[in-house]
């Protein structure tokens, strides 16, 4: 299958996982890793998740590079290493998908990394809007209709995104800036 026909990558390029921990036990348990036979491949597998949830240029992916997931799969350094990341290759990358952009994506950790993405961006967003910082909403706001338009249809995820992207509302600031404002004025009246 050449790059032409490959699909889309599952997550959009802003999304990334840098400040959210690690990923949680049930993207272990609908993996493929249950279905690895041999405990060698089972840890390389393991330790290739941990590695691709950490990558800072494209979150819950690898470059599909044999000399790096080897060394990253932990088998060594070296011609032996690879030799031995060869043979088990295919079982420890059993689930994974190559994309378009040459990357490699587990699903399961990619929808992982997304809805923890899109929660840090509803966090950004209500500090954004606590704030009143233009730019940020901004920002947020571009990366919010990223993640909006990338999702299925009715995902929980989506309905999130949609509601932030609604209080992100440009007027809706402006409106809610124009309502302190007033409130603080009545306030300094009063006293």
């Amino acid at each position: 299958m050449d790059d032409m026909q490959l699909p889309a990558p599952p997550l959009p390029a802003a999304c990334n996982t840098r400040g959210v921990g690690d990923f949680s036990l049930k993207v272990l348990r609908r993996s493929a890793l249950d279905r690895i036979m041999d405990d060698t491949a089972f840890r390389a597998a393991f330790n290739l998740l941990q590695v691709a949830w950490h990558q800072d240029d494209a979150a819950a992916s690898l470059p599909d590079d044999d000399v790096a997931l080897a060394a990253w799969a932990r088998l060594g350094h070296g011609k032996l290493a690879l030799r031995r990341w060869l043979k088990m290759r295919d079982e420890a990358l059993k689930g994974w998908i190559k994309c378009a952009d040459g990357r490699l994506y587990e699903p399961n950790l990619a929808a992982e990394a997304f809805d923890l993405w899109t929660r840090k961006l509803c966090q950004q967003a209500r500090q954004a809007l606590k704030w009143n910082d233009a730019a940020a909403i901004a920002r947020v706001r571009q990366n919010l209709e990223d993640a909006h338009a990338a999702v299925p249809r009715h995902s929980n995820t989506k309905a999130l995104a949609r509601r932030w992207l609604d209080k992100l509302d440009p007027n809706l600031a402006r409106r809610v800036a124009a309502g302190r404002a007033a409130l603080r004025a009545l306030a300094g009246g009063r006293q």
